[in-house]
């Protein structure tokens, strides 16, 4: 059917608009910040939280504790955060950001998820769920179903409130 193969790429189109979005605001940053997207979600992380481990930080992003530490690793020789051990547990290491971190997630380019939620928030309950439900069906047609996915599009201050 002609009409099917059409919807497919549709589908396709809307695909690559997508990645081609996340991939300029990758640029993008990268660009304005020298920091990677991953590098750049972890000073978030940080910030949203009065005091974090390394460990916790790692099941934040659902990344792999040795791909955290070279993160943390980056950021520290960059000023951005500090690591200090714990005063009551002397094996736990507190991440914290420093000014110059704070002052890069202020002037890091504005978060396309900020826009995506602004506007999916206006959404109808159904439709929310009804694009909650495709999405997921299409990752799974994919096999792109990664339980360690972060729920963050890319960089910027995060939400407090959220």
């Amino acid at each position: 059917m002609a009409g099917e193969s059409d919807v497919f790429k549709e589908v396709l189109i809307a695909l690559r608009q997508i990645l081609r979005a996340t991939d300029r605001q990758s640029k993008q940053i990268a660009r304005e910040t020298g920091l990677t997207t991953a590098q750049l979600v972890a000073l978030q992380v940080i910030d949203a939280t009065d005091s974090i481990t390394a460990g916790e930080l790692a099941r934040a992003l659902n990344l792999g504790q040795a791909t955290v530490t070279a993160i943390l690793t980056r950021l520290e020789s960059l000023r951005l955060i500090t690591r200090e051990r714990a005063a009551s547990d002397k094996r736990r290491v507190i991440v914290s950001l420093t000014a110059a971190g704070t002052s890069m997630l202020d002037d890091a380019p504005r978060m396309l998820q900020n826009l995506l939620e602004q506007r999916f928030r206006t959404l109808e309950h159904w439709e929310q769920m009804y694009i909650l439900a495709a999405l997921e069906r299409l990752a799974g047609l994919m096999d792109a179903r990664d339980p360690r996915a972060a729920p963050v599009l890319e960089t910027g201050r995060l939400d407090r409130s959220s």
